[in-house]
């Protein structure tokens, strides 16, 4: 929903660290949406950056779900946040933005939080956006929280078990 701040998170989170990859999944993008044609760019100048762009069953997404060691979503607004969720239930941490649906069940105890703020949309953001706003999530913010997720293994677990449990108990 926001793939380019993510990758610009990790980027500045891992400028030039090994053994680290982004798996950015997406669907219904075009190279003619200037943020996903960044996207596209930065990828192919980095092989750490895989880009998968296909509509997946769900058997297929929790599957990839699983085998991510976290899930991101820096989403400028969200419903109820099922992908977060889901992702939570199967005991990942999660690195959010802190706005929208997903605010019901993503607290500082079950997820690492990117604070920002909300900003107007102007022409070209959006279909049928006038007068609408949006969430941008602060990028340095982003950058400290993926960190903290790789880098503190005790948080990264406690936030993990801590979002599942909350998800199993009252979502499921």
């Amino acid at each position: 929903k926001n793939p380019l701040a993510t990758v610009r998170a990790f980027l500045a989170a891992f400028p030039a660290a090994k053994g680290v990859r982004l798996v950015v999944k997406a669907m219904n993008v075009s190279t003619s949406q200037t943020d996903w044609r960044s996207v596209v760019e930065i990828a192919g100048k980095d092989d750490r950056i895989s880009l998968i762009v296909e509509t997946m069953t769900k058997d297929k997404l929790l599957g990839l779900q699983s085998v991510c060691d976290c899930f991101v979503s820096l989403h400028r607004s969200e419903g109820f946040g099922r992908n977060i969720a889901e992702a939570m239930l199967l005991g990942k941490p999660v690195i959010v933005s802190d706005y929208s649906g997903n605010k019901d069940f993503t607290t500082g105890e079950t997820a690492f939080l990117v604070s920002g703020g909300v900003v107007p949309l102007v022409p070209g953001d959006y279909p049928f956006a006038d007068g609408q706003s949006w969430f941008e999530p602060e990028q340095e913010v982003a950058s400290e929280m993926v960190q903290a997720c790789l880098e503190l293994p005790d948080v990264r677990k406690r936030k993990a078990l801590a979002g599942q449990a909350l998800i199993l108990e009252s979502y499921s």
